[in-house]
């Protein structure tokens, strides 16, 4: 049985060399049917960038409401620190596809450095 690179789940430790990440922007996560969307607004996407890992870059889709706004981003005077509960990330690859891309997901977002 051959070892799959997509069964294999992803701490953000594992990801990100680091307990937190910094954020960089969010967006409305919205629904998707049939490869259309649908409009119903799902949870939040939050764009993050690893200062411990060279500074790669990934979006971590949460579920329900919006906890920090894009405008309280912008407005912050120092990074915005966070860390996930539940945190699980993973690679995958489309079909025909040759490079893999990285997907995440958390049950809740947490602050852990205040806005500034």
């Amino acid at each position: 049985m051959k070892l799959k690179v997509n069964n294999i789940r992803f701490s953000l430790k594992d990801i990100a060399n680091s307990d937190t990440v910094v954020l960089v922007s969010a967006s409305a996560d919205r629904e998707y049917k049939d490869g259309k969307a649908t409009g119903t607004i799902i949870g939040t996407r939050y764009q993050v960038v690893c200062p411990a890992a060279k500074y790669a870059d990934f979006s971590v889709k949460v579920s329900g409401p919006q906890v920090i706004t894009q405008e309280e981003i912008d407005a912050a005077v120092t990074p915005i620190e966070v860390s996930f509960e539940g945190f699980v990330g993973r690679f995958y690859r489309l079909d025909g596809a040759s490079d893999y891309d990285f997907t995440a997901k958390a049950d809740e977002i947490i602050v852990v450095k205040a806005k500034g």
